[in-house]
């Protein structure tokens, strides 16, 4: 199984972020631009895994759910990887929450205990496409044009299993973690 740790988005979300994508597409060069029904915020990718692991990936998952409460996340703006003059990635950014900071490393920090080896910084974001090679971008692009600025509620995260088919990849949801309902707005347990 190819799994990986994601916030899933709610389809209002994946609707406003793909009509956004459809105004971008016809200024950048062909790329992979990701299906609307994929859209979602990793947490942590673990890759390849055996299957006799997912019962200590869903015990850890549930133990780290119920340390978080519910919350909201506001997607801001069109960003790019590695940047907006050289874009390899486009990606809508998140506001800074610290929450969701914390739970992204509280798993990392675990899986690392677990034994995978998590090698890339956390840095929560939504995948819109990607590109073979980079896209030089003028100064002058507009950006400002596609600024989302929408919030969404935290109030689970998920396990995916995904499939990688010659159309994209297919992924699969493996198990649903949900956090408290506490009535708190820092996503944090306090």
């Amino acid at each position: 199984m190819r799994l990986f740790f994601a916030i899933p988005l709610p389809n209002q979300i994946k609707q406003i972020l793909q009509n956004k994508c459809l105004l971008m597409k016809n200024k950048f060069p062909p790329g992979v631009w990701v299906q609307a029904n994929n859209y979602h915020i990793t947490l942590s990718f673990l890759g390849d895994t055996e299957t006799q692991m997912l019962p200590q990936l869903t015990d850890l998952a549930n133990l780290i759910g119920s340390s978080f409460t519910q919350g909201s996340l506001e997607l801001t703006d069109m960003n790019a990887f590695p940047s907006r003059r050289n874009v390899r990635t486009l990606f809508c950014s998140i506001s800074n929450e610290g929450w969701l900071e914390d739970l992204g490393l509280e798993l990392r920090r675990n899986l690392f205990a677990l034994g995978f080896k998590i090698d890339t910084p956390f840095h929560p974001h939504i995948t819109l496409a990607r590109f073979r090679d980079p896209v030089k971008q003028h100064f002058s692009f507009p950006w400002n044009q596609f600024i989302v600025n929408e919030k969404m509620n935290f109030t689970c995260f998920e396990l995916l299993d995904s499939h990688l088919k010659p159309t994209g990849p297919l992924y699969t949801t493996v198990a649903t973690f949900n956090v408290s309902k506490e009535d708190k707005t820092d996503g944090r347990k306090g």
